[in-house]
C-alpha cells in the first residue's frame, strides 16, 4: 500500500491511540505491524531531514566560541532547506502492510472520525460496500 511520507506521522498517532484500547488479537497484531513499519519509515525521514539540516545549517557555538553540537539552519538557507524537506515529504512509499479487515475495526467500538480517516488506507473495504470516493481521491491499494 502506498502512502505519502508526510501522512505517516498522523497515521501513526492514530494507530498508537487505537492500540491503547482493548481489541481482538488479530486486529492488534496487524495494527502493531503497520505501526512498526511506519515507525521505521519515520526514522528514515528523520535521518534524511538531519542530513538536510547538516547541508544547509551551521554549527552553533557557545559564548566561548566552542561548538555545542547543535545545528541551526540560518534564515538565508531556510527557503532551500524547506523546499528540500517538502520534496522529501511529498514522496510516496509502499509499506507493504496487510490491510486490516473492516469487520475488525467495526468491532472496536467508538473511533474518532479523524482517526478513521487517518487509517483509512490501511482498512479493507467493507464487504458489499460500494466505493463512494471521488475518482481522484486515494483509497486502499
Amino acid at each position: 500500500m502506498k502512502i505519502l511520507l508526510k501522512e505517516l506521522s498522523e497515521v501513526n498517532q492514530s494507530l498508537l491511540k487505537m492500540l491503547s484500547k482493548e481489541m481482538d488479537v488479530k486486529l492488534a497484531y496487524r495494527m502493531r505491524k503497520i505501526s512498526g513499519k511506519i515507525v521505521a519509515e519515520l526514522k528514515h525521514i528523520e535521518n534524511a531531514i538531519s542530513e538536510l539540516r547538516k547541508k544547509y545549517g551551521e554549527k552553533e557555538k557557545n559564548a566561548e566560541g566552542k561548538e555545542t553540537g547543535q545545528i541551526t539552519v540560518p534564515q538565508k538557507n531556510m527557503s532551500d532547506f524547506e523546499k528540500e524537506v517538502e520534496v522529501l515529504l511529498a514522496l510516496e512509499v509502499n509499506l507493504g502492510a496487510e490491510l486490516i479487515p473492516y469487520d475488525c475495526i467495526e468491532g472496536m467500538g467508538k473511533i474518532s472520525p479523524l482517526d478513521l480517516a487517518n487509517i483509512e488506507k490501511f482498512v479493507e473495504e467493507p464487504k458489499g460496500a460500494k466505493d463512494v470516493r471521488k475518482p481522484n481521491q486515494p483509497g486502499p491499494k
